[in-house]
């Protein structure tokens, strides 16, 4: 994945019409206003998503300004390629959030920022396609997702907790879960914390991580025990996931 550029703007009210020869992902952070493109005017606010195509011209206003968080990159796979597509950002603002620490690692040139990159970039994209597949998803169901998202690192983590934070029966909360998501909350953070520990041992060579501390990391309390659903879920114990992926 080619990340080409990405800016953060100042307290503006217009970005006359202008297109670019690349995908670009604008998250809006600040302000409300309207899009423009080819005459129709698109309202935007403070959690309004917009990815735009290639070749398409496009202005923004805003009668009281607005700032915004943006990324340019060569391709966005399963998007529509004549036309914008809109959507809003989850209620803990998640897409705009990993937008901000890409553009923060772009121009920190941390060590290893490319591969950094291109992990957060993957991220973004696979956030706003499960954002667009579940538009009608129960608040109730994305504050368990964001809630497993923010703490599935931790070993001590409870889902029998998060599903009862709000009140309401946890065998409930499991069925309109699986309804709306395809799995079970378990299933949902066990595929959380195994997609994580992959992408850690797939840098390994760079990162050094031994396979005990990459348990930890993604939550799991027992190395055995890690290997074991590492093993189920892949096929390949994690010591071995490198070379044989």
């Amino acid at each position: 994945m080619d990340i080409l550029l990405a800016g953060k703007s100042a307290l503006t009210v217009t970005h006359g019409q202008h297109m670019h020869e690349t995908w670009e992902i604008i998250s809006n952070i600040e302000g409300q206003g309207v899009f423009e493109f080819d005459g129709d005017l698109i309202p935007f606010n403070g959690k309004t998503i917009v990815c735009i195509p290639p070749h398409i011209p496009h202005a923004k206003y805003s009668d009281e300004g607005f700032r915004d968080i943006w990324v340019q990159l060569s391709n966005f796979p399963s998007l529509d390629t004549s036309k914008p597509t809109f959507l809003t950002d989850d209620s803990d603002r998640n897409i705009s959030s990993l937008i901000n620490i890409l553009y923060s690692v772009r121009y920190s040139k941390i060590p290893n920022y490319k591969d950094i990159s291109d992990t957060l970039i993957d991220s973004i994209q696979q956030l706003i396609l499960s954002r667009l597949e579940h538009k009608k998803i129960d608040p109730r169901v994305e504050q368990i997702m964001n809630h497993i998202i923010h703490h599935f690192q931790n070993s001590d983590f409870s889902l029998d907790k998060c599903l009862s934070r709000h009140g309401y029966c946890t065998d409930h909360m499991r069925r309109l879960f699986r309804e709306q998501i395809g799995k079970t909350p378990q299933e949902y953070l066990t595929d959380l914390r195994i997609k994580t520990a992959k992408k850690l041992l797939s840098s390994r060579h760079v990162s050094n991580y031994s396979v005990t501390e990459i348990c930890a990391m993604v939550g799991f309390g027992d190395v055995s025990y890690f290997s074991r659903i590492f093993k189920k879920a892949t096929g390949i114990p994690p010591s071995e996931y490198v070379e044989k992926r």
